[in-house]
Order: C-alpha cells, then structure tokens, then sequence
C-alpha cells in the first residue's frame, strides 16, 4: 500500500463517521496503519 492509498481510507473512513452515528458533527477520528510497509495515517 502507498501512503496516498492509505490516507484516502482514511479519509472516507472520518467521512463515513458522522452518518453512521457514530460521532456527532466533528468528533472522533480513525487512523490508519500498514505495518508491512511501515505507513501510518492520522486524521
């Protein structure tokens, strides 16, 4: 996985957030990692 890859999950997964209920307006957050390839992503 590359690091755009990565944080496009990223992004769709703080997108997907608030109209799934699963925070209200802005908070919470996902992260994300590939520790094969060494990459983290945070919101």
């Amino acid at each position: 996985m590359t690091l755009p890859d990565l944080r496009e999950q990223v992004c769709a997964a703080n997108r997907a957030l608030e109209p799934s209920g699963l925070v209200r307006l802005t908070w919470g957050n996902v992260s994300g990692i590939d520790r094969a390839a060494g990459l983290w992503a945070i919101k």
